[in-house]
């Protein structure tokens, strides 16, 4: 599995955080960001690496879920 596969597959099987935040609150997407690069540290990617990668997917996937017009009904 390629590290944006396992990204994906943390983002869709994540769970909310408890405390009825909104699953786009900026706690939850800070709290997916550390779960995913623990999980590409356990991998064996570097610390540095695991947190850009975390980061830059978590904000990607928030900013497309966000974004005007993607929720058209």
């Amino acid at each position: 599995m390629t590290p944006e596969q396992k990204l994906e597959y943390y983002i869709n099987n994540s769970e909310n955080l408890e405390g009825g935040e909104f699953w786009f609150s900026l706690r939850n997407q800070k709290y997916y960001a550390f779960i995913i690069a623990k999980e590409l540290l356990i991998a064996g990617a570097e610390p540095d690496e695991a947190i850009d990668l975390a980061m830059e997917f978590v904000n990607g996937y928030y900013n497309n879920a966000i974004r005007k017009g993607a929720w058209k009904l």
